[in-house]
């Protein structure tokens, strides 16, 4: 058998300047912006986001928290682009595709070490690991916010274009057709 990964559409998820992202969204540029999917879905731990962040804060960091939920899925590059980290302190994951997403637009991420994620971030530039512990997972995302923006991540993910998924998907049926 044959693992597929879900493909990634590296056209939508692409590095655009922060700054010209900021100014579509309408977003100060003036503090940095911790990023969270799903807040309704308990396993993604929101709570742990907004106490990390409120950490933050308390130590004098200007950050805010976006939590985004129901938006379409081309706004998602958009969103990652105007924003300096993405956080995923969830109980659980398979393979994350807001992590892929992230990763194709150079977007640090801070993740506890669940699914794929330990493999997907194994030497990123800029990204890390953490527990579910607030002062750990905020040591990493002080880390992330304090480097330079990465500008190497998307190289991880350019095996993961939906073009070339599709293809593997198209020769994998070909095969069995001729078997």
């Amino acid at each position: 058998f044959e693992v597929i990964p879900n493909g990634l559409n590296l056209e939508v998820f692409q590095p655009i300047p922060r700054t010209q992202a900021r100014r579509k969204l309408k977003w100060s540029t003036k503090q940095k912006v911790a990023l969270f999917f799903s807040p309704h879905r308990a396993v993604k731990r929101v709570d742990i986001a907004r106490d990390v962040v409120k950490h933050l804060q308390n130590q004098g960091i200007n950050i805010i928290l976006k939590e985004v939920s129901k938006v379409p899925h081309k706004e998602v590059a958009l969103l990652m682009n105007a924003s300096d980290v993405l956080l995923l302190p969830s109980d659980w994951e398979g393979s994350p595709n807001v992590v892929k997403e992230a990763l194709a637009c150079n977007l640090p991420i801070v993740a506890t070490p669940v699914g794929d994620v330990p493999e997907l971030l194994r030497g990123a530039e800029g990204c890390y690991l953490a527990s579910q512990n607030i002062q750990e997972f905020s040591c990493a995302v002080k880390k992330a916010l304090s480097a330079p923006r990465p500008s190497s991540l998307r190289e991880r993910v350019i095996h993961l274009d939906n073009k070339l998924i599709a293809q593997r998907i198209f020769n994998i049926y070909r095969r069995v057709a001729r078997e």
